[in-house]
């Protein structure tokens, strides 16, 4: 069986092949079977809506100095982030475009990077990780 996946698919919709399902006794034909989407939780991306979320943590120097960095999307392109100005805890940065297809508004979302800042100590030889919500060991 070849199943095709549209994109901008979410999370409780579903894909029915019909026929496709276990042939019973005394049926005619075989059942429908029907595939259903779940998202699976990962550690730094989610979905809201057509918006791609990803939490970015950077240090101090790069909230108060400005940060490059390149981010590898879902769709394997490379996109470079350049944000100069001054960062605060939990600040956005968006990217018009970048986010999961609407397939009634023929559009895509955004890509919102929430930046979480950190400082990293070092006791020893034991680095400590400090972010500005909680304490915790690197």
């Amino acid at each position: 069986i070849k199943v095709t996946i549209e994109k901008g698919s979410k999370e409780g919709e579903y894909v029915q092949l019909v026929e496709k399902a276990d042939v019973q006794e005394n049926c005619s034909k075989a059942g429908d079977l029907f595939l259903i989407f779940k998202e699976r939780p990962h550690h730094s991306m989610s979905r809201q809506n057509d918006d791609l979320i990803i939490k970015q943590p950077i240090l101090l120097s790069e909230a108060l100095s400005g940060l490059s960095l390149v981010f590898n999307h879902p769709s394997n392109e490379k996109i470079v982030v350049e944000y100069n100005d001054i960062i605060r805890q939990n600040s956005r940065f968006k990217i018009d475009g970048k986010g999961f297809f609407n397939r009634t508004r023929h559009r895509y979302g955004d890509l919102i990077f929430l930046f979480e800042i950190s400082i990293i100590f070092f006791t020893g030889s034991i680095p400590i990780k400090f972010n500005f919500l909680s304490f915790s060991s690197v």
